[in-house]
């Protein structure tokens, strides 16, 4: 039943005209009328007047009316969202269109550095660290685009670049002899924890508060450690590594029981 209706059935069961409806609420008959044909709506206050005229609450009374402004808004959403999944959504999934912008955006990246590098000093010199930084990002980040298989391109990508990268770094600053003591070996570790946390997250079948602590577990009790080692010269039991052990058994232990509390529900 409209508004509309509603409002001639009530004023009816009361045996009032339009006119006198219309002189108890203080308002005209033509307002009255129009309401009844679902031509206008009365504002809040005058359903509150209709309310305790009537004897009806304000929630039975305004009903009809929320419901098709409630069906108003359901349409528009819809409306709204299907514009966004039929324009907007096949822009967001083109994998190519992205990967040309952020390809656009490394070129003029590169192109600034060299550019104002050689404009300020003749040469290139300082230039070669963020163009490297540059190349370096782009060749890790690029797999992302692909359609499958994107962290495993990625990480391939990272092992097969990451220590010629660093290499090369060494050349382009002042500091050097830390790529063959610090850089390569810390590199290695790290990358076998990379492709083990890949592993384990691809692989186990487990839940992932098991995960989370494994991974915990390995970083900071068995990977740190070993890192700590080859850049600080931290021998293996030290103050530091301890307290890395400790924290990182506390944290594993706390997911372990998250995990199996989680298992048992």
């Amino acid at each position: 039943m409209g508004f509309g209706d509603k409002l001639i059935n009530l004023r009816k069961q009361n045996k009032m005209t339009q006119e006198e409806m219309a002189e108890k609420l203080g308002i005209t008959r033509q307002t009255v009328s129009n309401w009844e044909l679902n031509q206008t709506k009365p504002d809040l206050e005058q359903l509150m007047g209709i309310s305790r005229l009537y004897n009806i609450s304000l929630d039975e009374l305004a009903n009809n009316t929320v419901a098709k402004s409630s069906n108003k808004v359901s349409t528009t959403s819809e409306k709204l969202k299907k514009s966004f999944y039929e324009y907007i959504a096949p822009v967001l999934k083109n994998q190519q269109l992205w990967l040309m912008i952020f390809t656009v955006l490394c070129v003029i990246a590169l192109g600034t550095c060299i550019i104002v590098d050689f404009a300020i000093n003749n040469a290139i010199t300082w230039g070669k660290t963020p163009v490297l930084s540059i190349v370096f990002g782009y060749l890790i980040i690029t797999p992302m685009f692909a359609k499958k298989h994107k962290i495993e391109l990625s990480l391939c990508m990272l092992t097969i670049t990451i220590l010629p990268f660093l290499y090369f770094m060494e050349k382009s600053v002042p500091v050097k002899g830390w790529f063959y003591s610090i850089a390569w070996p810390t590199s290695v570790v790290s990358m076998v924890g990379a492709w083990l946390t890949y592993m384990i997250c691809r692989f186990f079948k487990i839940n992932w508060w098991y995960k989370s602590a494994i991974l915990i577990f390995m970083w900071g009790a068995i990977i740190s450690p070993i890192i700590n080692h080859i850049a600080d010269g931290l021998p293996y039991i030290s103050f530091q590594n301890f307290i890395n052990l400790f924290s990182s058994l506390v944290i594993s232990a706390v997911l372990g029981i998250c995990g199996y509390i989680r298992t048992k529900k």
